[in-house]
């Protein structure tokens, strides 16, 4: 359950008498001390010790192949209506970050913030990068075509990411991080 929702949910749960674990990653560091509690909580200490482990070596290989790169501005678009991101508080801003990019809105007051075009304008992001809410493109990234001054459009550098690989924090969420890596790498090709 994630902490956010733990104000409301928790002590709910709390008063049946539930036994509750709430983990609420900000970082990809924090995956595989919930890999080890989940093999302690479900009997298998032994399994969690090795998820851990090998998200922990797949992570150093993808901080090794990514480190130095030429810094990118990204907006990671959650929603088009209402045009919403999330800011560094955020996992996928630590996933942009080992990337080498930096969250065009991470500076945003709240975790997910609704945000304008005009801001986006402003900010003029490298790259945009969107979940939606499924495996297939959505059709509102072309809404970003009217804006050809925006950097990220003049270089085709819209992306799409699976929200099933991105925004679940588990060891998958490393499928995410190679999509991201994978896009700025090619947003860096085409930079002109």
């Amino acid at each position: 359950m994630a902490l956010r929702s733990r104000g409301k949910m928790l002590p709910k749960l709390l008063d049946l008498g539930l036994t509750v674990y709430a983990n609420d990653p900000k970082t990809l560091d924090d995956i595989p001390r919930a890999l080890r509690d989940f093999g302690v909580l479900t009997g298998v200490p032994e399994q969690g010790e090795k998820a851990a482990a090998d998200y922990t070596a797949r992570l150093q290989q993808l901080r090794q192949d990514y480190s130095g790169q030429t810094q990118l501005s990204v907006l990671y678009q959650v929603w088009n209506q209402p045009l919403q991101t999330l800011n560094d508080e955020h996992i996928i801003s630590d996933i942009i970050r080992l990337c080498g990019g930096t969250n065009a809105f991470g500076d945003a007051a709240t975790i997910a913030p609704i945000i304008s075009i005009e801001s986006v304008i402003t900010r003029n992001p490298d790259v945009i990068i969107a979940s939606g809410m499924g495996e297939e493109r959505p059709e509102w990234l072309d809404h970003w075509n009217k804006y050809p001054g925006l950097t990220a459009v003049k270089n085709a550098a819209i992306y799409v990411v699976p929200p099933d690989i991105i925004q679940r924090h588990s060891v998958r969420i490393l499928d995410g991080a190679q999509r991201i890596c994978g896009a700025l790498s090619a947003a860096r090709l085409k930079r002109k």
